[in-house]
């Protein structure tokens, strides 16, 4: 984790920015002045890419601090990301050029969407672990979903290999394109995770039934949702604020937007003092 070793990490994903080239310098220049802060991110890096219950375990915090058990710096987050590039250079499970390509993009949205479009210090927590996942090579991307090798059944919370579904954002989620990629789907997955017939799970606040009531029967994600035998799960008013109003937080729900028709209906929910639940959804077989 040094300047050389990062600078290489900006030219793999492409990312060719002075300014954030110059944070990503000061950066390591002041992490190797403080040895203890180096010597523990050293090791939770490491942890991360050997240890995959370790891994889902840092989805329970929202700051580095509380990780490292001390003060951070500015833009550690990104550089922890990127100083794992040869991993997915190295290509362990040997996807596909196709994969790799959509790995690193993937990667690079996480490594800069916080920073160029949320005007944020450095990259949060959830955007280091997202890459990750791609660099360990633990999601790859068919058509419009993406498939992640999980060892938790999250219906029992019960050790299982399965596949957890996840959904781009940026995209509408037309049904046909959901078909079409649950439809090659089996293939890729018993070639690349070597599993054969896995239980396929989907964890989110497109299924919550809060989410659901508010949109029409022919609206894409009520389509999506009929995929599924679904089961409520926690409460997820913060992805309701991160995947709705791109927000970490709101002290004022008053002050939420009400650009789209979804944006509306869920404010007005919120104002209410109601809540959204995760819907946790069991594919259909």
């Amino acid at each position: 984790m040094d300047k050389e070793e990062i600078t290489k990490a900006l030219s793999f994903y492409q990312i060719k920015d002075k300014d954030y080239y110059n944070k990503c310098m000061e950066c390591i220049e002041n992490l190797e002045q403080n040895k203890n802060l180096k010597d523990k991110v050293m090791e939770i890096r490491k942890k991360m890419l050997e240890d995959d219950l370790y891994l889902k375990s840092l989805w329970n915090y929202q700051e580095l601090e509380e990780i490292v058990k001390e003060n951070t710096l500015p833009f550690l987050t990104n550089i922890i990301l990127l100083s794992t590039f040869p991993v997915l250079k190295s290509n362990p499970r040997n996807l596909s050029n196709k994969y790799l390509k959509i790995a690193k993009k993937r990667i690079r949205e996480s490594l800069l969407n916080d920073i160029v479009k949320r005007g944020y210090d450095s990259i949060r927590i959830s955007q280091m672990l997202w890459g990750i996942y791609f660099v360990k090579e633990r999601i790859f991307e068919i058509g419009r979903l993406q498939y992640e090798l999980c060892f938790i059944n999250p219906l029992t919370n019960k050790e299982e290999k399965g596949i957890k579904i996840h959904i781009p954002r940026g995209e509408s989620l037309k049904d046909e394109e959901v078909i079409e990629s649950l439809k090659k789907a089996p293939k890729e997955i018993k070639k690349y995770f070597k599993l054969d017939n896995p239980n396929y799970y989907c964890s989110s606040w497109l299924l919550s039934k809060e989410i659901l009531s508010m949109l029409k029967n022919n609206a894409n994600i009520v389509r999506f949702s009929k995929h599924f035998v679904i089961t409520e799960g926690e409460e997820c008013t913060e992805d309701i604020l991160n995947f709705i109003f791109e927000l970490t937080e709101c002290r004022d729900y008053k002050e939420l937007p009400e650009d789209t028709s979804l944006e509306k209906k869920a404010k007005e929910h919120l104002l209410k003092g109601e809540t959204f639940h995760l819907g946790i959804g069991l594919l259909k077989k």
